[in-house]
């Protein structure tokens, strides 16, 4: 009987055991209730402007089927090309190969070896009409714009099935820079730099750009022993 008793604790100490933990929950029970009634914070996201119809206004407000891609978004999700941009866009790909590139909007898209695209293909406003221009590098970029359906009332033929539309960054007053270099397998390098800002503050603007692209090929030619079929450069 003696034994058994010992294995109990002292009441003072079981009482202040208790005392502690009742505490430490009405604690929590208190923290927890000030956090359900303290106002909940409060986050505007910036309208994304485009000029899809050929002046500036909000995506929201555009009576069409609209992917707008912000200089952010191209950089975070490391999206390099066109190709790489229609993959995050809905009903929206690419037919590439090493001499065309073909732009598929919606399932409408042109037969191979065709010059002409049923997607039209814009950079700040110059049309690029030919397939093999259509996957264009996107370094130094200010938005791109994914037009879907029929385009032809504000950008003429050749845009059945939609637009793209790349806006590059532009000078401003603010200095800017940036340089990067990139090295994979098959000797690929890739390297950029690009710097702007202004000359003559609130009136001249000089921005520069420029990338490198080249990679040995991944394709060698049992023909005549050449390993560097499928060059970049």
């Amino acid at each position: 009987m003696n034994n058994w008793r010992k294995n109990f604790l002292p009441a003072d100490i079981v009482a202040a055991i208790f005392a502690v933990t009742f505490a430490l929950n009405l604690f929590l029970a208190t923290f927890a209730i000030a956090q359900e009634e303290k106002a909940p914070e409060e986050y505007e996201l910036e309208p994304i402007t485009v000029t899809a119809q050929k002046r500036k206004e909000n995506v929201q407000d555009v009576p069409m089927g609209i992917k707008a891609f912000s200089d952010i978004q191209i950089e975070d999700a490391d999206i390099e090309n066109i190709l790489d941009l229609t993959r995050f866009a809905p009903n929206v790909s690419m037919k590439t190969s090493f001499v065309e590139n073909i732009v598929v909007i919606r399932g409408i898209c042109s037969y191979h070896t065709a010059l002409s695209s049923p997607a039209g293909f814009y950079v700040d406003d110059v049309s690029y009409p030919r397939n093999y221009m259509h996957n264009a590098e996107l370094f130094d970029i200010e938005r791109a714009e994914i037009l879907m359906g029929p385009q032809g009332t504000l950008y003429g033929r050749n845009s059945e099935s939609g637009v793209v539309n790349i806006i590059t960054r532009q000078p401003n007053d603010e200095f800017r820079g940036k340089a990067f270099a990139e090295y994979g397998n098959y000797n690929s390098l890739r390297v950029g730099a690009n710097i702007s800002g202004p000359l003559v503050p609130e009136k001249l603007y000089l921005g520069i750009s420029a990338q490198s692209k080249t990679s040995d090929g991944y394709i060698t030619n049992v023909f005549n022993d050449n390993d560097k079929c499928a060059e970049i450069d």
